[in-house]
């Protein structure tokens, strides 16, 4: 019985023992595992300020004196230029990114008049394009139109533009 006593003890210190390094293992891993440090991210609304608008125009479709405006109407002459600047102005506090102008054209606008974007805006799809914009110590302005012109096309006949009533007239709107 001695015998077997002693056999317990040395199984159950054996055990014990075991046991303890398995803890001892587990728990310094864990010490290690779960050392922590920290890093704090703060987000800040950046600074963007931006305008569209373009320069009056008269009866004949060019430019007159006056202050900016939102909207214009054209009075429709075969083969005729009109003035049409739509411009976007920065303001010196914004910061470094990425213009982006939309011109949706409605009323079958391209069977009648003709443009090109301004140098400077690369087209990304559906009448979308962008350009970029850096910050500056002043204002900036991008033009959006080539020399500010849109032209009836030489192919337009006068019966075509008679045809043509208040609610088919061709319309473009510019966003910026």
């Amino acid at each position: 019985m001695k015998k077997s006593k002693r056999m317990l003890r040395k199984f159950l210190l054996l055990r014990s023992s075991a046991l303890l390094l398995v803890s001892l293992t587990v728990g310094v891993t864990l010490a290690y595992l779960t050392d922590t440090d920290e890093v704090d991210n703060t987000f800040t609304v950046g600074n963007v300020a931006i305008t569209l608008d373009e320069a009056p125009i008269g009866a004949d479709g060019d430019a007159i004196t006056g202050d900016r405006v939102k909207k214009n109407e054209y009075h429709l002459l075969h083969g005729h230029k009109y003035h049409k600047d739509p411009t976007v102005h920065v303001d010196e506090k914004s910061e470094d990114g990425w213009l982006f102008v939309k011109l949706e054209k409605e009323n079958n606008f391209d069977d009648f008049m003709t443009y090109q974007m301004a140098a400077g805006w690369i087209e990304l799809e559906n009448g979308v394009y962008y350009c970029t914009a850096t910050s500056d110590t002043a204002d900036q302005t991008f033009g959006v139109i080539l020399d500010d012109t849109v032209n009836v096309k030489q192919t337009v006949t006068k019966g075509q533009l008679n045809a043509l009533t208040d609610n088919i007239l061709p319309k473009m709107s510019v966003t910026a």
